[in-house]
């Protein structure tokens, strides 16, 4: 299946999305959280995303789009 990569706010991320792009927080300069692209998020990591202030991350979501739309 094909999929597509869309940036979209913390609030609206959900358990079960997968990362399509690493998500890293940066806070004082300082690298405080990353997560690989590939991640299945979870419960837990909204939290933590949400703990560390992340704004925004890219996901995967299926592309329904036809060969010819493409």
């Amino acid at each position: 299946m094909r999929t597509r990569q869309h940036y979209i706010s913390i609030v609206q991320a959900q358990p079960g999305m997968v990362l399509s792009a690493n998500a890293r927080v940066v806070e004082r300069g300082f690298l405080s959280l990353e997560f690989p692209a590939g991640h299945t998020l979870t419960e837990d990591n909204l939290h933590q995303l949400n703990a560390h202030h992340a704004e925004f991350i890219f996901v995967e979501r299926p592309d329904t789009r036809s060969d010819e739309q493409v």
